[in-house]
């Protein structure tokens, strides 16, 4: 929990994502994106919804950077992501464990765009405060 990848051609581009943990039900990798897009910053309930990443917390976030804990609680097969890793599409960047507590904080708060089943997956997985 708490690991930051880059994506390589997700979504038609790279993207950076925060992997929660394997759910051991499903055994799906449960990630997060991470987006460096402030258009959300205005929006309700989006802005509640996301966990801020300072810049220069991590040298390879180069600008202000959030953690969406929006829309979708994202996953991916286990056997999937592991092909993707050993095809060099996952690029293992570092661990930001220090914002679970937000993300936590963020999944316990009732958010409105998560579904309490997603929310309850999440939490799972995440480690104990």
């Amino acid at each position: 929990p708490g690991t930051v990848a880059h994506w390589r051609e997700l979504y038609g581009q790279g993207k950076f994502i925060y992997i929660l943990g394997v759910c051991q039900n499903t055994h799906d990798v449960l990630w997060l994106p991470i987006s460096s897009q402030t258009k959300w910053c205005a929006i309700e309930p989006h802005c509640r919804e996301m966990v801020e990443i300072p810049k220069g917390t991590a040298d390879y976030l180069s600008k202000r950077s959030f953690i969406q804990c929006f829309f979708e609680l994202q996953r991916t097969p286990i056997d999937t992501f592991n092909d993707l890793d050993r095809q060099g599409l996952i690029n293992w960047r570092g661990t930001l464990e220090q914002f679970i507590p937000a993300i936590r904080a963020i999944l316990t708060g009732e958010p409105v765009l998560l579904s309490v089943y997603e929310c309850e997956d999440a939490l799972r997985v995440l480690p104990p405060l």
